[in-house]
Formats: structure tokens, sequence, C-alpha cells
């Protein structure tokens, strides 16, 4: 498989885990093919809704693999996230996801001791350096300041490095800036849920970077938003907004998509945050069901 120019929703996958905490490759894989059906051409595995963090090394490699060889059947191409601190680890681990089946590596930068931004501009440059496939960089307010310039630069220093992931708190500006000083040559994705999903389609955008939920709908606004129809996407987005407001967890998430039968348990690792409370658990399904009639009609 080879990454789309134009990836639309290319969404986050949930780690699926037993009650006892186990993963759960049934319904992972099931998870996998029904985005296929949906639609998405990409899936991307490591993102923070994939709860990463909570995982082995040997897990991750053995997750690769798997999820490698379902998205080859199906037929979605896969972006897996690099998230090792080490860039000496990073590039070997970026390496071996590359051999697994990646068709992008996604790269989240090393942020912990405040490290200067020419170093972790030299980590994505020696990850894209390593591998033949795309890189994509994810760039939020929580990683070290990069401007749009030094990216345009290490791009023209790496062709390769030609995604970025943008979930700053304003990404419309930054999409806008990177597209100018690249001239156009990099993708640009949008992060956070998909909250300025039309800002930055409205800016260039190629693709959003949503946790597996609500697909038809990311979908739906994509295809409305390329083929010309912007009043239509801009109405159905607001639908979505209205239930991002309530729903923007794992734990939430999770919950919907058990409850929809895509995965079996809506187990988080330990430790964990709770939902809420009852209040909370209203509001989430009520957003719930204005999302599946939604679904339903589209």
């Amino acid at each position: 498989m080879t990454m789309p120019d134009k990836p639309g929703d290319c969404p986050i996958i949930a780690t699926p885990f037993t009650p006892d905490g186990a993963i759960d490759y049934p319904s992972l894989e099931n998870e996998l093919r029904i985005i296929a059906e949906y639609g998405c051409e990409a899936a991307t595995l490591f993102g923070v809704a994939s709860e990463f963090f909570k995982l082995s090394d040997d897990e991750r490699v053995e997750l690769a693999k798997f999820v490698a060889d379902v998205c080859a059947d199906v037929g979605v191409s896969l972006v897996v996230s690099v998230t090792h601190e080490s860039t000496v680890v990073a590039v070997e681990r970026a390496k071996q996801y590359e051999a697994i089946g990646a068709d992008c590596i996604m790269v989240f930068p090393p942020r912990f001791m405040d490290p200067p931004a020419e170093a972790v501009v030299e980590h994505v440059r020696r990850i894209g350096e390593a591998v033949s496939v795309p890189v994509m960089v994810q760039h939020t307010d929580v990683n070290v300041d990069i401007s749009p310039a030094t990216f345009a630069a290490l791009n023209e220093a790496v062709p390769n490095v030609r995604y970025f992931k943008i979930e700053v708190s304003e990404p419309g500006a930054y999409i806008s800036a990177l597209l100018e000083e690249t001239d156009g040559r990099v993708g640009t994705l949008v992060g956070n849920w998909g909250f300025r999903m039309i800002d930055a389609y409205d800016r260039g955008a190629v693709g959003v970077m949503p946790i597996v939920l609500y697909d038809e709908l990311y979908l739906e606004i994509h295809d409305r938003y390329v083929r010309g129809d912007r009043e239509g996407a801009v109405e159905l987005h607001n639908e979505l907004l209205s239930a991002l407001n309530y729903v923007q967890d794992i734990p939430a998430a999770k919950r919907l998509l058990a409850e929809q039968g895509i995965i079996d348990s809506p187990h988080c690792r330990e430790p964990a945050s709770d939902i809420g409370d009852d209040v909370d658990e209203r509001h989430i399904a009520e957003a719930h069901e204005r999302m599946t009639a939604l679904i339903d009609s589209i």
C-alpha cells in the first residue's frame, strides 16, 4: 500500500483491551475491518487514542505486525507513530515499523526536558533519512514550538518528511503559513478530534485524524467539501461539534465503540479516568443518539 495524497478521514485506532487488561485482537481486527467498510483509506496506530503510553515495547511491535497484516488484507494504508524520546531508539523503531509494513511513519517529537528546537528537528531529520516511506510530523501545543519556516526547510532537505498533523490551538493559521512556506509541497492534516476541520480544509488541509468514532460523518464532511459542497460540509460539521463537546476523551469513546459492538469491552488500562457522573453519562448518551440518527440520515 501507499499513503494517499489526500487521505481524508485517517482515524486513530483505539486499542481494545479485555476486562483484565489483555489486548483484544479480535476486537482490533473488527475495528479495522469496519473503518475499511466505511471507506477510510488510511488508519493510524499509536496515537494518543491508541493508549500507546500504556503498551510495552514488545506489545507495540506485536500490534504493529497484526494491524499491518489486517490493513493489507482490507486495503487500508497504515500510519504508525513513533513516540520514543530517544533519537537513536526512534530511528530504529521507525525502520522496524517500515519493515513490518507501515506506509507512513508519524513522529511525535520529543518534549521531555525541553529539548531545543534544533535538536527536535534533527530527531525528525534522522528518522526521515532512515526510512523510505513518507514521514508525518505531529505538531501540538505540548511539543517544542517550531515555526512553519523551519519545517519547510526540513522538508526541502528531507523531501519524504512531507505530511504534518497540526493540532495546535489555532491550527488554521499554522497550516496556511506552512503551505505558503513549502509552496504547497506538503500535506497537512488536522487533529484534536477535527474541532477545526472546516477551517483547516479552507486553508488547504487534506485530512483529519480523530479517534475511531463517527467515521461515517468525518468521511461525509470530507467528501462534501472536496466535491464543492462546503455549505453541506459545514452543516454536518456543526452537528458533529455538538457531540464532540461531550465525547472527546478515550473512556467515553471506547464506551460508545463497545455499545455499537465494534469492540467487546470499553476497558482502559489502569490508571484510567472515569467518564464522570450521572449528568455526564446522560449528556454522552444524548449526544451519541443524535449522531446515530444523523448517520442514519446521510
